[in-house]
């Protein structure tokens, strides 16, 4: 049961196991993108100079991960969102049930800033995804109803629009803070509407993955390669905003070679459906997820060690969400059979 409730065309559910399979790879691209910068530390031209080949790292997984909220949402946007009750208070328990969860683990952890009930929810109104997804989902209708009533040339002219509008004013010159650098519901609504998009113009688009991975991989090497070059002429910048049409394009291009590969294995559905539950439990108690990691890169551990010990840690909180929310999601369905 996944928060949101999606139905998916009949001409696509043979491929919804592609897709499902993107929505299990982008949540750990989350992991792991939280991980990079706040963990390896932002890179710079000075940390180039320093350390050039662990900034390299830094700056290409960064490229590689970047997508991991954009292509989140083009499933949504692909399959369309349905609104109804049931699937509206699934998605209100399921943030309710984490929230109550990770607070009492919160406090037993040493080092916990939280010492009330009050500072933990002033903390949880930060967690921007969360309440951009609720956003999302209220409106859903409304964007249906366009999609639905308009053809591809209409549908096609909007989402140009869009986003030649989101790099001007969003991603350059950040004259319209309502974007807030792709952290907003206002970009979440472009990358439902583009996954709709997609979805429409489908079969014009190229048939083949290999086309579409060629596509990701260029837009990865792309930006790294611009990283470097604006840290080679000092400038502290890098092109890796959500907002960034390079990431706009690399997200449409991963989001594609999953929906043209062919996948065929149900044990997918059971990772997939509490994908998003392994967001909630490392956004909501703080800091600690980015703190435990950076206890394993201090632990003065071999370099293949820390990666091992990094990898484990992730996959074991992926694994861990998945189970304990099979829990919530049984409570659920006792509270509203």
């Amino acid at each position: 049961m996944t928060p949101l409730k999606e139905v998916p065309n009949v001409a696509q559910t043979k491929r919804l196991h592609n897709l499902e399979l993107l929505r299990i790879i982008a949540m750990l691209m989350v992991l792991f993108i939280h991980y990079n910068l706040p963990v390896r530390g932002i890179p710079s031209p000075e940390t180039l100079q320093a350390d050039p080949s662990g900034t390299m790292l830094t700056i290409v997984l960064q490229s590689v991960l970047i997508v991991c909220v954009n292509c989140f949402i083009l499933i949504s946007g692909w399959f369309g969102i349905r609104w109804k009750r049931r699937s509206f208070l699934n998605l209100c328990f399921q943030v309710f049930f984490w929230a109550v969860i990770c607070y009492p683990i919160l406090l037993l952890l040493p080092h916990s800033s939280a010492d009330s009930v009050l500072l933990y929810l002033q903390g949880l109104l930060g967690k921007w995804f969360v309440w951009a997804y609720f956003g999302l989902y209220l409106f859903a209708p409304v964007f249906n109803d366009f999609i639905e009533k308009s053809d591809v040339r209409r549908l096609s002219y909007f989402v140009l629009a869009f986003y030649l509008f989101s790099t001007l004013f969003g991603y350059l010159s950040k004259a319209v803070a309502d974007f807030n650098e792709g952290m907003s519901v206002l970009s979440l609504i472009g990358l439902y509407l583009l996954g709709a998009w997609l979805r429409k113009v489908e079969t014009s688009l190229p048939k083949r993955p290999l086309i579409w991975l060629s596509g990701y991989l260029g837009c990865v090497i792309v930006l790294t390669l611009l990283s470097v070059l604006l840290f080679s002429l000092g400038i502290q910048s890098m092109p890796h905003g959500n907002l960034s049409p390079i990431v706009i394009v690399e997200s449409v291009c991963l989001f594609m070679f999953f929906q043209r590969m062919q996948v065929n294995a149900p044990v997918i559905l059971f990772f997939s459906s509490s994908a998003y539950a392994v967001f909630l439990i490392h956004v909501f108690p703080g800091d600690c997820y980015a703190t435990m990691l950076q206890r394993i890169v201090n632990s003065d551990f071999p370099g293949w060690a820390e990666a091992g010990a990094i990898v484990v840690y992730i996959l074991l909180v992926f694994v861990v969400a998945v189970l304990v929310d099979k829990i919530r999601i049984s409570m659920f369905r006792r509270l509203m059979p």
